[in-house]
């Protein structure tokens, strides 16, 4: 006989019989996925956010949809810096063929408040004019040679709870709490990248900095407990040594440091080994800034694979006596990589961190 659905005689163990309901709403299900797709062909590529909707993805306070952006922004700078790399590449190489990736694979997101907002900003410390939100430095645990493309936006101060009729008198914001453009700021007010030469701060030739300082340093100790002429000479030598890879030498800065204002809504691009030998600094302006920094990370040692397998060989260790004391630094050693390098800097962020990685799961 017919089933209670009215579909064929079958076993209790067989696949119910779907409602009216629930067959109109996969039939939904199945049209948005063939429009999505259609989509997808006639654009030519799938993009980020049309990945996620088709994967199901969904978070708290549209979080999805806003990685959806980032990444679909972060593609646009990968086609963006490839040509400047072909024309901007240094010449340097020792393989003159060899350029560096800008295949972003990290993007660090900052927003940064106005200088009004931070009364704890300390002036920039090689002229100290200027008030600095992010020090000198030159971004590390990246690939060797590759670029660095930075999306910047500043926004009007009543979008941040600032004194928007002071804006306003400006003629800058007025009302809108968007961001602001080029012709709006005021140069005064501007936020400004500050750059300098610094050689051999990372990449492959950084080590030879650190084995320059740290043989300085040696052969310091070392005269102290010579006489007084030996003293001398190793501190020349040691010095001239230094000099020649040292970033504060003068001879590793020809040109003098400079700061360029950033307008609203602007991209700037460090290419291929400008990051190795320049550092940089981020100077604060009136209003509030954000900005998206997109790298191209190591990948080696920072994935959660890494830490995962390097937990297991500590655990799969040897527990005879004899090597007790080697299978014991070896679990702290992991021990301590999984509490500094992972736990801390996951916590580090904070609860609302936490609940937004956990609705996404």
């Amino acid at each position: 006989g017919a089933g209670a659905g009215g579909g064929g005689g079958g076993d209790a163990g067989d696949t119910p019989t779907l409602t009216l309901k629930q067959k109109k709403k996969l039939k939904k299900e199945k049209q948005k996925k063939k429009k999505q797709a259609a989509v997808a062909a006639a654009v030519g590529e799938e993009t980020e956010a049309d990945r996620i909707k088709r994967e199901g993805g969904s978070c708290v306070g549209g979080v999805a949809e806003a990685l959806a952006v980032i990444g679909d922004a972060n593609q646009a700078l990968v086609q963006r810096t490839r040509p400047l790399l072909a024309r901007h590449a240094s010449t340097h190489h020792i393989d003159p063929d060899m350029t560096g990736s800008c295949q972003y694979n990290l993007t660090l997101i900052n927003c940064c408040m106005e200088r009004a907002q931070q009364s704890n900003l300390k002036c920039e410390a090689l002229f100290g004019q200027e008030k600095c939100s992010v020090s000198w430095h030159a971004d590390s645990s990246l690939e060797a040679f590759s670029s660095i493309a930075v999306y910047h936006m500043s926004m009007g101060r009543d979008n941040g709870g600032g004194n928007s009729q002071a804006r306003a008198s400006k003629g800058i914001g007025k009302g809108t709490g968007k961001g602001i453009d080029e012709k709006e700021e005021n140069e005064a007010d501007a936020w400004r990248i500050a750059l300098k030469v610094a050689h051999d701060s990372e990449g492959p030739t950084s080590k030879l900095l650190k084995k320059s300082s740290s043989s300085s340093s040696s052969n310091d100790t070392s005269s102290s407990s010579s006489s007084s002429s030996s003293s001398s000479s190793s501190s020349s030598s040691s010095s001239s040594s230094s000099s020649s890879l040292s970033p504060s030498s003068s001879s590793c800065v020809p040109t003098p440091a400079l700061s360029v204002p950033l307008p609203g809504k602007a991209v700037y691009y460090l290419l291929d080994d400008f990051n190795h030998h320049h550092q940089h600094a981020v100077l604060a302006g009136a209003a509030r800034r954000y900005a998206s920094t997109h790298r191209v990370s190591r990948t080696e040692g920072h994935t959660f694979s890494y830490i995962y397998n390097k937990c297991k060989r500590a655990l799969a260790g040897h527990t005879s006596q004899k090597k007790a004391a080697k299978q014991w630094k070896t679990e702290q050693l992991a021990l301590s990589e999984v509490e500094f390098e992972w736990l801390r800097q996951y916590w580090i962020q904070g609860a609302e961190h936490h609940m937004l990685a956990r609705a996404d799961a």
